[in-house]
């Protein structure tokens, strides 16, 4: 990993956090009136989900994480009894992805679509599912996993954002984005070695537990989930040097 990358996640990190600083303020109070949600995938499209900035093997291997989170939340939430959320994060994984993989510069990948098409007629099909996910991970570009699960624990902040407002869950599907953002960026780290990346498993196991696949009747406190993810993309700047 270049030594500034893990400054620009850092500086991501930040940025989201700072954006959702007041949310715990806005929870605790009675007036606090809730904004508009964004459309599921709207978030982090100018810059944390790899759009906004070069086309480069990094910003590539994020979109492409995002859509494997998709598609395995959608899965999850469907066990869950939700099918509601897992046909939207279907159509996420297989639609808007494949236009944000066109428009970041390199047009759009016809074999990548084919396999994401049977999934997109069926979303609740599991061999649809399996295979989709398999093609996802095999366009993954290489890219260190710790840069990987930094985009997308910044991700799994902005989605948890965008499923609430003022403490109460609005948005069932951000919410299961949220939770799979932040399982798949767990699993990338399990069997790195290192103090930082260990400290990333740590903060990433609390963020999961948390962040259950079946939303909690009383969601965590933004402070919370923001205090983790600030103190991970901490973890990945120094895993990074």
């Amino acid at each position: 990993m270049t030594c500034y990358r893990p400054r620009i996640w850092l500086g991501l990190g930040i940025s989201v956090l700072l954006a959702g600083a007041a949310d715990p303020v806005r929870a605790a109070d009675p007036g606090c009136v809730a904004a508009a949600p964004a459309p599921l995938g709207e978030a982090g499209e100018s810059g944390e989900a790899g759009e906004g900035g070069p086309a480069t093997p990094a910003s590539r291997a994020l979109l492409l994480d995002r859509m494997a989170a998709q598609i395995e939340g959608a899965a999850a939430a469907r066990a869950a009894g939700d099918a509601e959320s897992a046909d939207i994060l279907v159509a996420a994984a297989t639609d808007e992805g494949p236009a944000r993989l066109a428009r970041r510069g390199d047009g759009p990948d016809a074999a990548l679509e084919a396999t994401l098409a049977p999934l997109a007629a069926a979303p609740a099909d599991a061999a649809a599912k399996g295979a989709a996910l398999r093609a996802v991970e095999t366009a993954i570009p290489t890219t260190p996993p710790v840069e990987r699960a930094a985009g997308l624990t910044a991700l799994a902040l902005e989605a948890f954002g965008a499923a609430q407002e003022c403490g109460r869950l609005t948005d069932r599907a951000a919410y299961a984005e949220a939770q799979a953002l932040a399982r798949r960026a767990l699993g990338l780290l399990r069997a790195l070695p290192g103090q930082a990346a260990q400290e990333m498993v740590s903060d990433l196991s609390r963020l999961t537990i948390l962040l259950p696949v079946q939303p909690p009747a009383a969601l965590p406190a933004m402070g919370a989930v923001s205090a983790l993810v600030s103190h991970a993309l901490l973890a990945a700047s120094d895993a990074g040097r």
